[in-house]
């Protein structure tokens, strides 16, 4: 049974994209052509991550995603268990539940058949060209022409806002979510005009849970952009006095709401559980601070849509080019001039003023923060720029119909060159110009930089086992940054604010890290202290010399464009500090967990409030066997009966003595400690999220209904919507 869950997780979200593929495909080869020319500006654009053996030159990608994959495969391949747990961050972290994970999802099996950087490179390519695809599909029904449903296509995969997510310091996964957006709009598009309800149900509704997986933030803000399009397209209905397309309209976003949630929960439900525990990170309960949460002036709206002025201007990453706005401006004048496209014009119209309100944090910012609460805690940047590059791209399409249905003796078949310079520019800008700069590097020589890193080679050539604690004196993933880590078989205790950690688990890795005790240490697993400067109370360090440091920051992708005083956090010399005391192995993989056992006069429900010093004279305990969810421990004859297990307490560990389950508690604040039965042979600590087959099985029910709409689709019947 494990089994067969393990291959419906890895392989259902990609079957589900397949059948929706598949029931598009009259779609797809009658504009197979314009297809294969977004797919090949996709692979021009990132062809040295396909052809050369790069990698995706991307922060948030190297911090998060890259992480969350190697753990899928590392869990899928080596144990066959579904990716439940990390063991490698803090003192563990669910990997499922993070908000960013996309573990359930379409081409993650990409990652199960070779090394996370090149599959990272091709899932995101992928992802572009699925953006482009369904960008096309949906500009077909809503322009009369395929020369501007390219052009829709073009600047929607490839317009500045788009292009950047995979550059650098922005964050990969609003591209992921991207991608769906034109799908839902297709599919409500579809219902309406009289396909099989039930297909635009799966269709829109995968879109919206792949959307929601991949990225909470943009997932907010494209459903208010969804639902500005909703209230325009819901008039216009009305006004045409089609009722019966607006009610099947009205049943189809309703069911596809419901679908995406049924498809979905099995991310959504652990991720919502862990938001609530974690009130620090971005989808916790705070709003966002810093430049996520800025409000941007009209002087800086504008600039958005400028790339070629000095300096490096807000307005550089996000611009749909020059070449597209002159098109929207022509749009504009089309659509009053010869009511090209009227409709459409205004739509864009409504949605940048409405978008005008939100960025500039106007009363309506309040109003929608006001009546939702994810929407307070959503970062205004990058994800609200979206709601002001697309109107522009929607009107560079109508100005490419007013220009070829108002000289079409000229335009002809010159608009697909017109659609061919369109591309070039936005090429030419963002993937030549700016990353000759220096800024926005689409790709980076990964192999180089997983190398260069001469501390981690040092721990991981001595012993993997144990902890790494980085101090230092600004972000510690920068002396040992969470890919290179992996890359290493090495695991690290700190954390960081994209980790998702529940704050009882920050609070305590914090005080750990600040009062550098090695009794503490030892027991929370740490084997090893790596500091930009000597700590007195881990004794004599070894120092270990990184001669190219200053050259690795300079051209690295890591953290680009960075030169604050005391960013970097050492200067071409590490101390690294070697602590005894961390728990025996027996077996492979090395663990990363420290188990020890011990009495205390205590009751078992006050260990809460112990400090992981009081735990430290107890026995260190060999952990007989590890995998990506469990951990083992087979005890001694007259072994103590109360084990410490410096793993985070989070819900939904289950332990077992002798096959028989016993209750636990939190001990020092955030980690594990149960009683287990005198005479005890064998206790089995398991992770996986809470009402887990329920979520699991309303996953294979959508499945099915997806199998169903698209087995219907073979043999349509019914009339269209009036």
């Amino acid at each position: 049974m494990r089994a067969i869950s393990v291959v419906f997780f890895a392989g259902a979200p990609t079957l589900v994209l397949g059948l929706v593929l598949f029931s598009l495909r009259a779609k797809l080869v009658d504009n197979w052509r314009a297809i294969a020319f977004l797919a090949a500006g996709s692979m021009l654009f990132f062809h040295r991550i396909l052809f050369f053996g790069e990698a995706l030159s991307q922060s948030d990608a190297n911090l998060l995603q890259l992480q969350f994959f190697a753990v899928y495969k590392d869990a899928i391949l080596s144990f066959g268990e579904i990716p439940f747990w990390n063991p490698s961050i803090g003192a563990g972290l669910p990997n499922l539940a993070n908000p960013l994970s996309a573990m359930f999802y379409p081409l993650a099996p990409l990652f199960l058949v070779m090394d996370i950087f090149r599959a990272m490179g091709i899932f995101v390519v992928c992802h572009y060209v699925l953006a482009g695809t369904f960008a096309l599909l949906f500009a077909r029904r809503v322009f009369r022409t395929r020369q501007a449903a390219l052009v829709f296509a073009i600047l929607y995969a490839f317009n500045g806002w788009a292009v950047t997510r995979a550059a650098q310091q922005p964050a990969i996964e609003y591209l992921l979510a991207y991608a769906w957006l034109p799908l839902a709009a297709l599919a409500f598009e579809e219902a309406i005009d009289g396909r099989s309800m039930l297909w635009a149900v799966v269709a829109g509704g995968s879109a919206l849970a792949w959307m929601g997986m991949a990225c909470p933030n943009l997932f907010v803000y494209a459903c208010l952009l969804l639902a500005a399009c909703l209230a325009i397209r819901s008039a216009v209905l009305a006004a045409s006095k089609r009722w019966n397309a607006l009610a099947v309209g009205f049943v189809t976003v309703v069911g596809c709401g419901a679908f995406a949630f049924v498809l979905g929960a099995v991310e959504y439900a652990p991720a919502r559980e862990l938001a609530g525990y974690s009130t620090a990170s971005r989808l916790g309960e705070n709003l966002p601070a810093g430049w996520r949460g800025q409000a941007l002036s009209p002087a800086a709206m504008l600039e958005l849509y400028f790339p070629y002025v000095p300096g490096r201007p807000f307005g550089v990453y996000y611009s749909p080019g020059v070449l597209a706005l002159c098109l929207a401006l022509f749009g504009a004048y089309s659509a009053v001039s010869a009511k090209v496209h009227r409709g459409i014009a205004l739509g864009a119209v409504v949605v940048l003023v409405f978008a005008a309100a939100l960025l500039s944090k106007s009363p309506v910012y309040g109003w929608v923060a006001g009546a939702s609460n994810l929407f307070a805690r959503s970062s205004l940047i990058p994800a609200g720029l979206v709601l002001l590059v697309l109107p522009a791209a929607a009107l560079a399409a109508c100005g490419l119909e007013g220009l070829i249905e108002t000289r079409r003796s000229f335009f002809g078949w010159r608009s697909y060159a017109l659609a061919g310079i369109v591309y070039l520019e936005l090429f030419v800008g963002l993937g030549v110009i700016y990353p000759g700069f220096g800024e926005r590097r689409l790709n980076f020589d990964y192999a180089k930089e997983l190398a260069d890193f001469p501390h981690l080679d040092k721990v991981a050539s001595e012993d993997g086992t144990g902890r790494i604690l980085v101090e230092s004196p600004t972000e510690g993933q920068v002396i040992a940054p969470s890919y290179a880590v992996l890359s290493r078989g090495l695991s690290r205790l700190n954390l960081h604010l994209a980790d998702f950690a529940p704050d009882w688990l920050e609070g305590a890795v914090d005080a750990a890290s600040a009062e550098m005790d090695p009794q503490t240490l030892a027991v929370l697993g740490v084997k090893w202290v790596a500091s930009a400067g000597e700590l007195e109370s881990l004794g004599e360090p070894e120092a270990i010399g990184w001669p190219g440091a200053d050259k690795h920051y300079e051209d690295n992708i890591f953290f680009p464009l960075r030169h604050e005083a005391g960013w970097l956090a050492w200067n071409r010399v590490v101390c690294l500090y070697r602590l005894p005391g961390a728990a025996v192995v027996r077996g492979e993989p090395p663990t990363r967990q420290s188990l020890v056992a011990g009495s205390s006069g205590v009751v078992l429900e006050e260990l809460l409030t112990k400090k992981p010093a009081d735990f430290s004279n107890w026995t260190p305990m060999p952990i007989y066997h590890q995998t990506a969810n469990t951990l083992t421990v087979v005890l001694p004859e007259g072994a103590v009966t109360r084990l410490f297990a410096a793993v985070t307490a989070y819900p939904g560990w289950r332990v077992f003595a002798d096959d028989a389950e016993v209750s636990y508690v939190t001990a020092a604040g955030a980690f594990l400690a149960v009683d287990v039965p005198p005479d005890t042979k064998v206790v089995r600590f398991e992770f996986e999220p809470t009402r887990w087959n329920g979520w699991l099985a309303l996953a294979a029910l959508a499945v099915a209904c997806s199998v169903i709409a698209v087995g219907r689709e073979t043999a349509p019947t019914g009339a269209k919507a009036r």
